[in-house]
């Protein structure tokens, strides 16, 4: 995200938060506040203005944030992706080799301590495994495990749009391991 986009959601944060409290404050101040209220009795219909356009702006600037939300998605799964790739170079280290087996869910449990050591290289929440016991990206779509190359192992998400080989998939390739195996 550029700083210009960053400076841009901050205001609109900043917006939100500070005209319905002022608005809020405005109210409390009010009900305490003997000669404020008898401002308010002579000026009633600014604070109904004050209110709708508090209203107003909220209403206009909360679809804005959608894009904060893909962003904290794909930045979820990139980190999803680097804590599978560090496990599964951990088990290389310990075991010279990978995990055996060829589909996510094989993987992710032998990464989970049905290794034969019972070592967990990796802990993932529920919420982010499928019934399956597949690792899920953030949109809820299985992540491809690939462990062909044997120094590299490479690990896909479909990304926003849940179809594989398009412009948004999420991939990232390992280096290979420090030790060279």
């Amino acid at each position: 995200m550029d700083s210009g986009q960053y400076l841009i959601e901050l205001a609109i944060l900043i917006i939100l938060l500070l005209v319905p409290m002022g608005f809020g404050i405005g109210i409390f101040w009010a009900i305490f506040s003997p000669e404020l209220r008898k401002h308010m009795r002579k000026r009633w219909w600014l604070y109904i203005i004050w209110f709708v356009v508090s209203i107003m702006i909220i209403g206009v600037l909360f679809p804005v944030s959608p894009g904060g939300i893909q962003v904290a998605k794909e930045a979820k799964t990139r980190a999803g992706i680097s804590q599978i790739q560090t496990a599964l170079l951990a088990y290389q280290t310990e075991y010279d080799k990978f995990p055996p087996g060829k589909d996510n869910a094989t993987i992710i449990r032998e990464l989970m301590s049905d290794s034969p050591r019972q070592i967990a290289f990796l802990n993932l929440k529920p919420a982010d495994m499928n019934a399956k016991g597949e690792a899920l990206d953030a949109w809820s779509t299985p992540l491809r495990i690939s462990l062909t190359d044997a120094q590299a192992p490479v690990i896909q998400s479909a990304g926003p749009d849940k179809k594989w080989n398009t412009p948004d998939d999420i991939t990232r390739q390992s280096e290979a391991s420090p030790s060279g195996r």
